[in-house]
């Protein structure tokens, strides 16, 4: 998969923003505030329908304008081009998604169609962070690779969201309560149960392609793991639906009086170790560094080979966090392999890191215009 153009309007600070991008490796220059992560912001919205921000649709509005727009043109591994436009309306209060002059009746339904994987220094919170940070991590990966997963995820919020409603209320009568939140109890626990199920079945196959890409950055001597770290133990699938169950029951009274949901996939982390310690605590920045990188590595070998298409890649300002070596070796990994698209604002530390590369596109941005182009091969 490769992005071949983007048009921007009235987006972040972009007025207008026309830009053709090289199949292989785009760096994309400026100073802070220049606006090089916002062209990647496009580039996340063009592939799953949001900010890899977590920004909502008005925080992308040029202020003072009323509507953006994004369209880009892509090109799969079969050389399929498909044509993307995303319309945000903040006065109707609308927002259009088309592929290929096609509406879709669901915005989520682009989820899939064009796999990428982004790295930035926010996402460090990965390793560092809490469990819906971990949880996240793996749910961007399943929902590009299963739409049955993506829309047992959010029918299961969705559930959730009316059983914390109940449980919120403060309600006394224990008798009345459960007759309120029944219904949604056996509906939490058929979608609950597949999206555990799935994300045991993930980290048992992913574990694989992240200990060998671990292992091509730092060496044998270090061991990485992951385990999947549900809310309720069980060993094996069949057995999920009863135990979330008994679970349910359990903890009942003691959600009442908390007032929300403790037993379900919304609890869920996922634990992550070096040498068998837990990585939270053991590990140095480096490893830390080094442990999210091959995270990363191998979300992009795992979707490429799920989805049978190459991800695209997209790292933001993630070189400065690295010392020359890891961040030489991240784009001599990268670069030869998928179309990579890196900001930065230091031209010296990106010559140095992809001097061994070929067909590399700077874009030159100042103060949110396109300044110049360098085209090296």
């Amino acid at each position: 998969m490769r992005l071949e153009s983007i048009d921007l309007q009235n987006f972040r600070s972009y007025d207008w923003l026309s830009l053709e991008f090289s199949p292989a490796v785009n760096i994309i220059l400026g100073e802070n505030g220049a606006g090089k992560t916002n062209i990647l912001e496009a580039v996340s919205c063009l592939c799953l329908s949001r900010s890899f921000r977590s920004a909502g649709n008005f925080d992308m509005l040029k202020k003072g304008k009323e509507s953006f727009s994004i369209c880009g043109s892509l090109r799969n591994d079969s050389e399929i081009e498909s044509n993307v436009r995303i319309e945000f309306d903040e006065t109707r209060k609308t927002k259009n998604v088309e592929v290929n002059r096609e509406k879709l009746q669901k915005i989520t339904s682009l989820v899939g169609l064009f796999p990428i994987v982004f790295l930035s220094p926010a996402q460090s919170s990965i390793t560092f962070g809490s469990p819906g940070d971990r949880r996240q991590f793996v749910d961007i990966i399943l929902s590009q690779t299963s739409r049955v997963y993506l829309e047992a995820l959010m029918d299961y919020k969705k559930v959730l969201k009316h059983r914390n409603k109940i449980l919120a209320q403060g309600l006394k009568d224990i008798m009345h309560i459960r007759s309120l939140v029944s219904p949604w109890n056996e509906r939490m626990i058929e979608l609950g149960s597949k999206i555990m199920n799935r994300r045991m079945e993930f980290t048992n196959r992913f574990s694989a392609y992240f200990s060998k890409c671990y292992e091509k950055l730092s060496g044998p001597n270090e061991v990485p793991g992951m385990q999947y770290k549900s809310s309720f133990d069980f060993l094996q699938p069949e057995q999920i639906e009863s135990m979330y169950r008994n679970k349910l029951e359990e903890e009942f009274k003691r959600e009442i009086e908390i007032g929300c949901s403790l037993v379900g996939p919304h609890r869920d982390d996922f634990l992550f170790t070096l040498n068998g310690f837990n990585l939270c605590s053991y590990a140095s920045q480096g490893q830390h560094k080094t442990f999210l990188i091959a995270l990363k590595l191998a979300e992009f070998e795992y979707l490429k080979e799920t989805c049978n298409e190459t991800p695209i890649l997209v790292f933001d300002d993630v070189l400065s966090e690295l010392d020359s070596i890891r961040a030489r070796k991240l784009l001599e990994t990268t670069g030869s392999k998928a179309q990579v698209f890196v900001t930065s604002t230091d031209e010296h530390l990106i010559d140095k890191s992809s001097a061994s590369l070929g067909n590399v596109t700077k874009i030159f941005i100042k103060e949110s215009r396109v300044e110049k182009i360098e085209q090296a091969v």
